[in-house]
C-alpha cells in the first residue's frame, strides 16, 4: 500500500502526539503520587513537632509541678505530673511511630532515653516526698542529676527540632526546584503537544481542501459523463456494470435496472463472432485497451453501430480495478455511408459512360504520378541554392556543373522565362506557404511549384503535371460535348418549330460547344445556291469571302457545304479556303 508524504506526516504528527499525551500522562502520574507522598511526609512532620511540642511542655510541666508537691504534698499536683508522664511517653511513642526521616532515629532514642530517666528521677522525688522524706526529695530535685537530665533534654530537643527545621528548609529547597522543572516539562510538553496539534490541524485542513477540491472535480467529471452524448459504461474487474450514463440509456431504450450488474454481451445485443470476442478479450488482458466498432442491438431490436474505446484501469498493487468503456453512435454516420453508396450506384448508372473516361484518365493520372519523380531544391534565406536532387538537374541543363551556388531567380528564369522574384520574395519575408505552376520552355512540359518557407530559408518541391494537366483539359473537352449534346437533343426535343431550333442552335454551337463561328444555310431552288439564313460567333465578313455555294454538281458545289447537302451526310474541312 502506497502512502502520500502528506498522509505520512499526518501519520507521523498523530503518533506523536499519542506519544507526548502518553508521556505526559505517566510524567503527571508520578508528580501526583509524588506530591502525594510529600503530603503525607509533610503532615508527619508537622505531626512529630507536635508531639515534639506535647514532649516539651509534658517535661515542663513536671519541672513545674515537681517542686510544688514536695513543698505542699498538693494531691492534685501528683495527678498533673502522672498525666504528664503518660502525654511524654504517648509523645515519644508516636515519635517513633511516624519515624520521620528529617528527624534521626538516633537522636529520637536518644531523647527517649533522656526522658525515661528524668521520669524515673521524677517519680523517685515524687516517692520520696510520699514518704516524707521532704528533704532528701528536694535535694534530690536540685542536684546534679536532676540538672544533667534537664540540660540534655533541652540541649536534645533544640538539636532534633534544628535538624528537623533544617531539613525541611532542604527539603522545601529540592520541592521547589523539582516545582520549577517540572513546570519546565510540562510547559515542554504542552508546547510541543500545541505545535504538534496545530501542525496536524494545518496538514487536516490541507487534507480536506484537497479532498473537497477533488469531490469538486468528481462532480464536475460526473456531470460531464453523465450529460455528454457517448455512451459511458464503467465495468468492474470481472466486466459487470456498475455505471452507465443517460446516453446509454437512451441509445438503448433501456433501464438502469436493465443494465447495472448484468455483463455488455448480454444487455447491448453484442453481435460479435466467438473469434472476435476472444481477440477483444485478449487484447484488453495483454495491452488494457481496444478500440474498433461494435455492432450492437437495442431492446426494441434495432442494429445500432458504436465506435467504442475500452481501457483498464489499475490499483496501486498493478492489478486492474475497472473498464472504462467510451462509445459514440455511428449508426447516423453508416446510414449516411450507405445511402451515399447508394447515390454513387445510381449516379454510376445514369453517367456510366462519362465515369468510365473519367477513370480511364485517372489511371493514365495514377501511372504518371507513380512513375514521376518530385524535384527538390533548398536555399538559404539569401536565395541561394544549397541543395538540389537529381531531378532537378536534367531540367536545368545543370547535368555536368554543380548547380548549388546559383541563385534561384537564375534557375526560373533559364527554365520558364519568369524569375518569379517578387512571389518568392513575399513567401519568405512573410512566411506564407506560395505555389504555381508553369510550363517548362525547353521540354514543353508543365510543373507544379510548392515553395515552403522557414527562418532557414526555402524548400522548392517541383512535380511534373503534364499528365494530369492533359487529362483534366481532356476531361473538360469531353465535359463541354457532353453539355453541348445535352442541349442540342434538348433544343430538338423541346422545339416546336424549325425556325426555333434555327434561331438557338447556332448560339448553342458558339457558346456552349466553344466554336468560334457556326452558320445554318438554306438551299434555294430557283438560284441553285446554298444561302445562310442564321449565324452566330465570328462572322467578320466569311460570307462576303468566300464563293457562293452551289447545291449542283460542279465546281461551286464541291466544297464541304456542297457536297454535304447533295451526299446528305457529314463533310469536315481543316483548310476552307482551300476545300470551299
Amino acid at each position: 500500500m502506497k502512502f502520500s508524504i502528506s498522509k505520512i506526516i499526518l501519520y507521523f504528527l498523530s503518533i506523536s502526539s499519542i506519544v507526548t499525551l502518553t508521556a505526559f500522562y505517566f510524567f503527571a502520574h508520578k508528580d501526583l503520587i509524588d506530591t502525594k507522598s510529600k503530603t503525607k511526609l509533610e503532615l508527619d512532620y508537622f505531626n512529630t513537632l507536635r508531639s515534639l511540642d506535647n514532649l516539651n511542655t509534658a517535661m515542663g510541666r513536671i519541672e513545674n509541678f515537681e517542686k510544688p508537691f514536695v513543698i505542699a504534698s498538693n494531691k492534685l499536683n501528683q495527678d498533673d505530673i502522672s498525666n504528664n508522664y503518660l502525654i511524654a511517653t504517648t509523645a515519644i511513642a508516636s515519635i517513633k511511630k511516624i519515624n520521620h526521616p528529617n528527624f534521626k532515629s538516633f537522636d529520637i532514642a536518644t531523647l527517649d532515653s533522656i526522658v525515661q530517666e528524668r521520669i524515673k528521677l521524677s517519680k523517685i522525688i515524687i516517692s520520696l516526698s510520699l514518704q516524707n522524706k521532704p528533704d532528701i526529695a528536694i535535694k534530690l530535685h536540685n542536684g546534679i542529676a536532676e540538672k544533667i537530665l534537664t540540660t540534655a533534654f533541652l540541649n536534645k530537643y533544640k538539636s532534633i527540632y534544628d535538624d528537623a527545621k533544617n531539613s525541611r528548609q532542604k527539603s522545601l529547597a529540592e520541592d521547589l526546584n523539582n516545582t520549577d522543572k517540572n513546570y519546565r516539562n510540562i510547559s515542554f510538553f504542552i508546547i510541543l503537544l500545541m505545535l504538534l496539534i496545530l501542525t496536524s490541524l494545518i496538514l487536516l485542513n490541507k487534507t480536506i481542501i484537497a479532498k473537497d477540491t477533488i469531490i469538486k472535480d468528481n462532480v464536475l467529471y460526473r456531470n460531464i459523463i453523465t450529460n455528454t452524448s457517448d455512451a459511458i459504461v464503467i465495468c468492474d474487474k470481472y466486466l459487470h456494470i456498475t455505471f452507465c450514463n443517460d446516453a446509454v440509456k437512451k441509445i438503448y431504450k433501456l433501464q438502469e435496472k436493465d443494465i447495472i450488474g448484468k455483463m455488455p454481451d448480454d444487455v447491448f445485443g453484442l453481435r460479435f463472432s466467438q473469434k472476435e470476442k476472444e481477440e477483444k478479450y485478449n487484447s484488453l488482458l495483454t495491452t488494457g485497451h481496444w478500440q474498433g466498432i461494435n455492432a450492437h442491438t437495442d431492446a426494441e431490436g434495432n442494429f445500432i453501430d458504436m465506435y467504442t474505446t475500452i481501457d483498464s484501469n489499475k490499483d496501486a498493487q498493478g492489478k486492474i480495478a475497472y473498464y472504462f468503456a467510451s462509445s459514440t453512435n455511428i449508426t447516423p454516420v453508416k446510414k449516411a455511408q450507405e445511402e451515399a453508396e447508394q447515390l454513387s450506384i445510381s449516379l454510376a448508372v445514369l453517367n456510366k459512360q462519362l465515369e468510365q473516361r473519367v477513370k480511364e484518365q485517372t489511371d493514365i493520372i495514377k501511372e504518371a504520378f507513380e512513375r514521376v519523380q518530385d524535384g527538390f531544391i533548398a536555399t538559404d534565406t539569401n536565395f541561394i541554392i544549397n541543395y538540389a536532387n537529381a531531378t532537378i538537374k536534367p531540367l536545368t541543363n545543370f547535368v555536368d556543373s554543380p548547380i548549388e551556388t546559383e541563385s534561384i531567380f537564375t534557375i526560373f528564369t533559364l527554365i520558364t522565362g519568369n524569375n518569379y522574384k517578387e512571389l518568392i520574395g513575399t513567401c519568405l519575408a512573410l512566411q506564407q506557404k506560395k505555389s504555381f505552376n508553369f510550363s517548362h520552355l525547353r521540354t514543353n512540359k508543365w510543373y507544379r511549384v510548392n515553395i515552403f518557407p522557414s527562418p532557414q530559408g526555402l524548400s522548392f518541391y517541383l512535380k511534373d503535371i503534364t499528365t494530369s494537366k492533359k487529362a483534366e483539359d481532356e476531361i473538360k473537352k469531353q465535359k463541354r460535348l457532353y453539355e453541348f449534346s445535352s442541349k442540342i437533343n434538348d433544343l430538338i426535343i423541346h422545339a416546336t418549330t424549325q425556325q426555333e431550333i434555327f434561331d438557338n442552335l447556332c448560339d448553342i454551337i458558339v457558346n456552349t460547344g466553344g466554336f468560334i463561328f457556326s452558320w445554318i444555310g438554306f438551299p434555294h431552288f430557283k438560284t441553285k445556291k446554298i444561302v445562310p439564313i442564321k449565324w452566330a460567333g465570328k462572322e467578320d465578313g466569311y460570307f462576303q469571302v468566300i464563293e457562293k455555294i452551289s447545291i449542283e454538281d460542279t465546281p461551286a458545289g464541291h466544297g464541304p457545304a456542297g457536297n454535304a447537302f447533295r451526299t446528305a451526310s457529314c463533310h469536315y474541312s481543316n483548310d476552307i479556303a482551300t476545300d470551299a
